[in-house]
């Protein structure tokens, strides 16, 4: 990925029914092709998306992208808005 804000495709989520855990996943891929990029895991107890993995980067410099909910906090819109301000300080 040479550019930011590239537009690579579209991608397809499909539940994967082979996956044990008590959470869910869903393989992605582009649209129109078989080789899978990545993939998200969800729990449905919680709403949260707790895991998405992904063999293309979501930066320049970088050669993949794994994102893994660590915590969460019940901070309301406020507590959101102070999270972003603190991350994108100094952008």
């Amino acid at each position: 990925m040479e550019e930011p804000l590239t537009y690579l495709g579209t991608v397809k989520a499909t539940y994967d029914d082979q996956y044990t855990a008590p959470t869910h996943r869903f393989g992605l891929r582009f649209i129109e092709q078989d080789e899978k990029i990545g993939h998200l895991v969800f729990n449905p107890l919680t709403g949260h998306l707790e895991q998405a993995e992904l063999s293309i980067p979501n930066h320049l410099g970088y050669a993949d992208f794994q994102l893994d909910l660590l915590s969460t906090q019940k901070a309301g819109e406020k507590g959101w808005t102070a999270f972003l301000t603190n991350h994108f300080e100094g952008c």
